[in-house]
């Protein structure tokens, strides 16, 4: 904690707009991109290129995301309102927010949205709230600020439903709304005046551990995060199972890094300890204690984590780096929390190097982010525009053999058939032996790694003679050896399915080919485009991820963001590349093992810490029957067959996106072949005349992508 507290003075945010050029380009880019020609992608998507450029946009037509986390009593709405400057989300010494609550800039509401506070249904896309045909679907309420403290926290009143939204006599009738309320809600949206709301939105989240269907809604941050606080109480600051989580925010931080030398080590995060008092604690205390946690955060993920994370961005972390991220706050909370915001004081050291990280290190990001989305993305369609004109050109050239070159595809198409079966079997029935073997290689890194002397012996050498420091945090230590171990078993085999699933795709260029000639007269596909196509209607990708990670074509995050898939966008963009298996493995499992109870082994971290070892004087020592409890907890608990399930559920949705991209690629070579049987049998005249429309066609958005770019002077 490199500063002292200070009065949080929001003013700090100026009412400048730090995305005023950033802005500007975005209306330049909006206003070529409505010009481009109405025609359909040459995948198997069915959609447009208007469509493929319009997800492109909003993909870059969006702020930051900073998202507040931490249990349910640690002060993150009241962070949120020293932020914002106002008093607007409810606080209360009881969990409060039971809704993810999207904080955005009130000029940042469309026009077709009626209300400052919007509620939405379960199914809703937040990436996509800015699409009418999207979200207009899921509004299940919208309406004053005053619904914030009725409906979006766990304080809701069924009283005075009709004073906050309009409803018909017949939609009242017999409902139980509490009921409805917990049944459609998913998230909500609130439109303010706050200077630091031009530099992002603000995310307040349910907080952890007051119940199932808070935890369930604090886990989607993973997808939405750019910048995260994560608040701690200082008494009992960073208890083992939140290091565990704050290593899971760590993996989910975008490697802004790979893309920005000049940004900050592990600049999107903010970990505050809250309520404290400065009557209790004074700098040096605080420094003290930013020391001691940052040696238990590298005891606990330094070998995971924290080396995961060096490996994806190339960065050295330091103990240093991690400290300096460590920061107070501190409000009275006893006073009038109705005044909060005007007579409270609030006070931290981290507004100075938060206003730096949103008011300086995102926009730079950002400009870089679309610049390179924008140039890889235009490149991309143009080189893919460029294999197709040429192919035309010598069907076009070629229209009297037309009917021959139709025969020769005919002829040589079952035997293509039968590799493209032999090939997709291969791969199919491997996913399956990787899985039974990953569960058979996960049992014995289990045993080994929880071998009880070993766990001694890991408790002798990390913690010493502290026997309470041992309790709290060994268990957290095991639960990150174990997720690295199924990590590293899924590591090499998903590489391989990412190199099998490459060959896969090339077989159909090879098919492309006629009697081995290079020039492709007949059929050309992009294979990895409509591959892709099909990952799109996939929400969870596996193995499949890494193969879109390596690939690292723009093509794959403008067409899979039409899904709205934040990580899979994400992964198309090649924000992961250089490090893809690894990245997409640890994102790919996190979503396996997280969006619905969180990082494995949180409750039983809290069994053991909690739990006395009696001292002896005789018998084994307190470090052996320690570690005797730490493996009959994590037994009983099922850890195991957690983890288990969660490799189970890698391996599953892999084999069901990669079935996806495989049928996405044969409906597209079908549809082609369709096509150039359809030409042949059309008298010559109108052949070639269709062939001519369609060179022109593409002509036509070549030109168009080789004008689109994104104005980073």
């Amino acid at each position: 904690m490199k500063n002292g507290l200070r009065e949080i003075d929001s003013s700090v945010f100026d009412r400048k707009n730090p995305y005023e050029k950033y802005d500007r380009n975005l209306r330049l880019l909006k206003s070529y991109i409505e010009t481009i020609p109405n025609i359909e992608v040459d995948d198997s998507s069915g959609n447009t290129y208007a469509s493929l450029s319009n997800s492109l946009i909003r993909e870059i037509d969006r702020k930051p995301s900073v998202c507040i986390l931490g249990n349910f009593d640690s002060g993150k709405s009241t962070l949120a309102n020293a932020l914002l400057g106002n008093n607007i989300i409810p606080t209360n010494i009881l969990p409060t927010t039971c809704l993810p609550t999207f904080i955005k800039h009130v000029d940042e509401r469309p026009r077709w949205m009626q209300g400052d506070v919007i509620i939405l249904r379960h199914g809703f896309n937040p990436r996509l709230w800015k699409d009418p045909a999207h979200t207009k679907n899921y509004i299940w309420m919208q309406g004053t600020l005053a619904i914030l403290e009725e409906f979006v926290t766990h304080k809701k009143s069924k009283s005075k439903l009709e004073e906050l939204v309009d409803l018909t006599a017949e939609q009242l009738i017999g409902k139980e709304k509490e009921h409805e309320f917990n049944k459609e809600s998913e998230y909500a949206i609130v439109f303010l005046d706050s200077p630091v709301l031009r530099c992002c939105e603000i995310v307040d989240y349910p907080g952890f551990g007051n119940d199932d269907f808070d935890n369930e809604k604090a886990e989607s941050y993973q997808n939405i995060m750019d910048g995260a606080f994560y608040l701690s109480t200082i008494t009992g600051f960073l208890l083992s199972y939140e290091i565990r989580r704050l290593g899971q925010i760590i993996q989910s931080l975008d490697k802004f890094e790979l893309i920005d030398p000049d940004f900050p080590t592990l600049g999107g995060l903010f970990v505050l300890a809250t309520h404290a008092d400065p009557d209790k604690y004074d700098e040096n205390t605080l420094e003290e204690i930013a020391v001691k946690e940052t040696k238990r955060i590298f005891k606990q993920l330094g070998e995971t984590k924290i080396h995961e994370r060096v490996a994806l961005t190339n960065r050295e972390i330091t103990p240093y780096d991690v400290a300096s991220k460590i920061h107070a706050f501190w409000y009275d909370s006893n006073l009038n929390k109705k005044n909060l915001g005007t007579s409270t004081k609030m006070f931290g050291s981290f507004m100075e190097d938060f206003a730096k990280f949103a008011m300086e290190h995102l926009p730079r990001f950002w400009e870089i982010r679309a610049e390179k989305l924008v140039a890889d993305f235009a490149l991309h369609e143009e080189n893919a525009l460029t294999i197709q004109i040429e192919s035309y050109q010598n069907r076009l050239d070629e229209i009297k053999n037309l009917e021959s070159i139709y025969a020769e595809y005919m002829n040589q198409e079952q035997e293509r058939k039968s590799i493209k079966s032999l090939k997709h079997s291969l791969i199919r029935e491997k996913i399956k032996d990787f899985k039974v073997q990953s569960l058979n290689e996960f049992e014995s890194s289990y045993e080994r790694i929880l071998d009880e002397k070993k766990i001694e012996q890991v408790i002798k050498s990390k913690y010493e003679n502290n026997k309470k420091e041992a309790q709290e945090y060994t268990m957290g230590y095991l639960l990150e050896k174990l997720e690295e171990s199924v990590k590293n078993i899924l590591i090499p085999k998903t590489e391989y399915i990412k190199q099998q699933t490459d060959d896969f795709i090339s077989e159909y260029s090879n098919a492309s080919k006629l009697s081995g000639e290079s020039v492709q007269l007949g059929i050309t596909i992009d294979g990895v485009g409509a591959f892709a196509a099909g990952l799109a209607k996939v929400t969870f990708l596996g193995a499949m991820a890494a193969w879109g990670a390596a690939t690292g074509a723009a093509y794959l995050g403008a067409a899979l963001a039409l899904s709205g898939n934040a990580t899979i966008a994400a992964i198309g963009s090649g924000l992961l590349a250089g490090s893809a298996v690894a990245a997409s493995i640890g994102n790919g499992l996190a979503v396996a093992w997280t969006v619905a109870t969180g990082p494995i082994g949180l409750g039983v971290i809290a069994t053991v810490s909690l739990a006395a070892i009696a001292m002896k004087t005789f018998g084994p020592s307190w470090q052996l029957r320690l570690a005797r409890k730490i493996r009959s907890e994590i037994d009983k608990n099922t850890i195991k067959e957690k983890f288990n399930d969660s490799m189970c559920a890698y391996w599953d949705s892999s084999l069901f996106a990669f079935n996806e991209g495989a049928k996405s690629i044969e409906e597209k070579w079908l549809k082609k072949l369709d096509e150039l049987r359809r030409q042949v049998e059309q008298p010559e005249e109108e052949g070639k005349k269709e062939i001519e429309g369609i060179l022109e066609n593409l002509e036509n958005m070549r030109s168009f992508f080789a004008k689109l770019y994104w104005d980073g002077a």
